[in-house]
């Protein structure tokens, strides 16, 4: 691809803030470039290789490293992973939406009340569509009303979890109902069905902190930046 000189819009970083931007941006027609400094994450072996992603030299080691205070004023480096597709190819999947007083601010320290000076300007119900669309977008997995402090939702999850629960999932999941909690299924991007023609998870042990090598977790990557 050739660079123009000029663009309408110019995004910095290809994380979720910025490739769902550049994604409506471009849908409505305008001439959008994208600055990232990751690469494209190979889609092979090293998917799942912890030693070849996050010991030695990680593979996807940063350029500029950030600072980190440690205790007794002793500063260390933190190289960050640099992805296309920003922590989104590493993360675990979840898609979990803020909940109605998440937006009324953090709550303040020895009170049941809030601090409104740190409130967001708009509210969840503002937002609302708009996480509809995004979980189209990514294809979001969960069951709707089974987490019993949901935000207000019109509409179901684009797909089901898998029915059967992995042996450790199982057994947390009983113990909690035990203690008389509420477990729910934690709302993942990930294709549990092939339904679009697309990869089927394979229900494996890597995917917080890996990265996909099938591209069954959507990851922007794998489902809005292309």
């Amino acid at each position: 691809m050739k660079l123009k000189k000029n663009y309408e819009y110019i995004i910095i970083g290809s994380g979720f803030g910025g490739a769902f931007a550049a994604y409506n941006l471009a849908k409505a027609g305008k001439e959008v470039l994208i600055v990232e400094r990751g690469v494209w994450v190979k889609r092979d072996e090293s998917c799942w290789d912890e030693k070849k992603l996050h010991l030695n030299d990680p593979l996807y080691k940063g350029l500029t490293p950030a600072i980190i205070d440690q205790k007794k004023g002793k500063l260390k480096p933190d190289w960050p992973y640099d992805t296309v597709g920003g922590m989104s190819t590493f993360y675990g999947a979840a898609a979990l939406r803020m909940r109605e007083d998440d937006f009324e601010g953090p709550p303040l320290p020895g009170t049941d009340k809030k601090d409104t000076s740190a409130a967001w300007p708009i509210d969840y119900k503002s937002l609302s569509s708009y996480y509809d669309e995004a979980e189209q977008m990514l294809n979001v997995a969960g069951i709707k009303g089974e987490d019993i402090i949901e935000p207000k939702r019109k509409k179901e999850f684009p797909q089901a979890p898998p029915e059967k629960l992995s042996k450790p999932s199982k057994l947390i999941t009983d113990a909690a109902k035990e203690l008389g909690l509420h477990p729910f299924h934690i709302p993942l991007a990930i294709n549990f069905s092939n339904s679009n023609s697309e990869q089927k998870c394979i229900l494996c042990s890597t995917c917080d902190h890996y990265i996909c090598k099938l591209e069954a977790k959507n990851d922007l990557a794998v489902k809005i930046l292309p």
